[in-house]
Parts: structure tokens; sequence; C-alpha cells
């Protein structure tokens, strides 16, 4: 291996790294809101209307975040931007347990969103440039699950409090994490080796398409409506469990530390089954293997709602949607930047997030306004069952029909 060889291998690993902890970082925030829950309603005296909104409040943020953090990465650079974002990430979860009231948990929780929407953006583009190839699945997929591993952190931590401790201990933590971080990054992280080419290249390589010309220029409305499609309707399941299988749980007769513990199963199946499915995607792009993921997930979306009220019984139900919902999930993160050429890929990746963040935001929100209503668990559990069998349409039809895009091709400049 010459010198060379080596240098590009520490700086693909450092990039990983980084991004990986990034992933730490947000899924630790998101899953720290959902186990807040259930002693937050009782302290600032949330409706369940009221909590909805508020679980969806960093999702709005995020879908801001990521439309603007994709555009900044293909401008400024993705070391510059993800740096950024992890300091707003660190300001704003430190400012969510200073919240004294509802309307300004959904100010801080929407501001902490922007951040954490453009990091996510901005991961998935550098990650998928670390190995300099364009549409790295498997890279993409193994950062990602930073988010279940961050989320397993914190319900370790929420279990270690109990019952009797405060919500705020978790935004403390991730609130000082990401401002130790951000410093380390804008010294130790390299810049996408992918952007500096497109920086260095002739004029008709170097700028970014406009945004309409990168979404749907070339041949790419399709892949584009698709991925937007199938990456929205998974997220409205994803958030769903996320964010309200603690409070699900609890209605249906579980004790609060027993609720707490939902996190677990959610954050170890978060991380076997992305790895695993990005690899098998990796090597072969199966459309068939995606089609009988979300099938799974439907299977276990009804096995959640329908099991009884023994834990262990209810953790493995939990684990089955939650591994597979997560593994799809990460798998249309990896995809999404081949869709897009590498001097356009932030502002494409960033809208694929956008359209994952509007279903975040949904999910969390609809489900609030479900039980408001009456509804029960077991009845909210079942209406995500037809949002599984079009995620999983739509997301085989993106690997059927869409088109990769060239490493390297002209853009048009002029669209907007």
């Amino acid at each position: 291996m010459t010198n060379h060889d080596a240098q590009r291998r520490f700086a693909s690993a450092t990039t990983l790294a980084f991004c990986f902890l990034t992933s730490m970082l947000e899924g630790f925030d998101l899953s720290s809101m959902g186990l807040a829950a259930l002693k937050l309603v009782p302290e600032l005296r949330l409706s369940p209307q009221h909590l909805g909104l508020v679980l969806s409040g960093v999702s709005l943020g995020m879908l801001v975040g990521a439309l603007l953090g994709g555009r900044l990465a293909d401008t400024l650079g993705r070391k510059t931007t993800l740096v950024i974002a992890v300091a707003v990430i660190g300001t704003f979860q430190l400012a969510t347990a200073f919240a004294p009231g509802y309307m300004a948990l959904i100010g801080v929780r929407i501001c902490c969103g922007i951040g954490i929407g453009a990091a996510i953006s901005t991961v998935i583009a550098l990650a998928s440039e670390a190995a300099g190839e364009t549409g790295s699945v498997f890279n993409v997929a193994f950062v990602m699950t930073g988010l279940p591993a961050g989320a397993l952190v914190a319900s370790i931590i929420s279990i270690a409090i109990g019952e009797q401790g405060g919500w705020r201990t978790n935004f403390y933590i991730g609130g000082l994490a990401p401002l130790v971080l951000a410093p380390i990054m804008a010294f130790a992280l390299p810049e996408s080796r992918e952007f500096l080419k497109v920086r260095t290249a002739e004029p008709g390589l170097r700028n970014p398409e406009g945004i309409r010309a990168t979404l749907f220029g070339r041949g790419r409305t399709l892949t584009t409506l698709w991925l937007w499609i199938s990456y929205f309707t998974t997220s409205v399941i994803l958030y769903v469990l996320v964010n309200w299988t603690p409070t699900l749980i609890a209605l249906k007769g579980f004790s609060k530390t027993d609720a707490a513990s939902v996190g677990v199963p959610i954050g170890i199946g978060g991380m076997i089954g992305p790895i695993l499915i990005g690899r098998l995607m990796q090597q072969q792009q199966r459309p068939g293997l995606l089609l009988l993921c979300y099938a799974g997930i439907a299977v276990g979306l009804i096995g959640l709602a329908e099991v009884g009220h023994g834990l262990t019984m209810a953790l493995i139900a939990i684990a089955v949607p939650a591994t597979l919902v997560q593994a799809a999930s990460f798998t249309l993160a990896g995809l999404a930047p081949q869709y897009y050429p590498a001097q356009c890929r932030g502002t494409g990746t960033g809208a694929a997030v956008g359209a994952a963040r509007l279903g975040a935001i949904c999910g969390p929100a609809t489900t609030g306004f479900l039980l408001g209503a009456g509804l029960s668990p077991v009845q909210v559990l079942w209406s995500l069952v037809p949002v599984a069998v079009v995620a999983g349409l739509t997301a085989y039809m993106l690997l059927v029909i869409g088109k990769p895009a060239p490493q390297a091709q002209p853009c048009s400049v002029g669209s907007t």
C-alpha cells in the first residue's frame, strides 16, 4: 500500500467516524424527546395534541434544515456545513432543558431540528463520497446506525434515572456533547474529495444545478418522485415508533420504566438491520429484498398492535418492525446520493431528506390527534399497515425505474 493510499484510507475512516458520531447525536436527541414525553406532559400540562405538535416540531425544523443544509453543502462545502449544523444541534438541545412552557418548547425544538436536518443531509453526502465511490449504500447505512445507537444510549440513561428522575438530564448531556464535538470536527474532519474535485473542475462541472434542474432535469422526475414517496411513508412509520412507542405501550398498561425500555430493541435493531441490508444492497441492488423488508414491517406492526401485556413479548414485537423500518430507511438514505451528480448531490439528497422529514412531521402529529380523538393504541398501529404497503411499492419502483446519475456531468446553472 502506498503512502497516498494510506492517507486516503485514514481520511475515509476519519470521515465515517465523525459522520457516525453526528448520527449518534441526532438519534440521542430524537429519542430523548420521546422518552421525556411521559414526564414532560404532566409538568408542562400538555394535551395529546400538544405533545404531537412538540414531537413534530423538531421534524419541521429538520425539513427546513435538510433543504438548506443540502444546498449549503454544495456551495460552502460538506465540512463547513456539518460543523455549523452540529453546533446548532448542541445549542438548542441544551436550550430544550430550559424551555419554560409549550410555545418556547416548540420554538427550541424547531431550531434544533434545523441543525439536525442540515447535519443528516450533509452526513449522507459525506459518507457516500468517503470511499471515492458514487452512492456507497453500505457507508451511508453504517453511519446512519449512529441514530439508533444514540437512541439506545438515551434509553439507557432514562432507565438509569428511573421514574423519579427529571426529564432534562438527557438534554443537558445531548447539548454539551455536540458543542464539544464541533470544534474537534473543525480541526480534524477532512473535506470530501468529490466536493474538492468539483471545485477544481471545468466551469461546466463546477457549479451546482438549479434546484428544479437537480430534482427533475435529465430524466430524474420519476426517480425523484418515487424516492420522495417511499422516504416520506417510511419516515411516517419510523417516527411514530421512535416518538410514540413509549407512550403507546404505557397506554396499553405497562409501567413508565417498562415503557422507557422499548428504546433498547429499537436501538439494537437499528444497528443490526441496516448494516445487514446495506451490505446486501451494496453488493447488488435487490428490489425484491427491499419489498420483502416492507412486508415484514407490515406484519410486525400487526404483531405489535395485538401483543399482550408481557414485557418480553412486547419487546420482541417492537423489535421486528423497528429493525426493518430502520433498515429500509437507511437503505433509502444510501440509495439517494446515487441518483444525483456530485456537484448537485447535497441538493438532491437534502430534498430527499426533506421529504422524509415531512413524513416525520405528519406521523407523530397525526398520532397525537388520533389518540386525542379517542382511537386506541391498537387502532393507531393498525393504521400504519397501509402506509407500509405504499412505502414498499414505491421503494420497489425506485429500484426498478430509477436511473443513477453519472459521477460527473455538466450542470445547467440558471434554473431555480
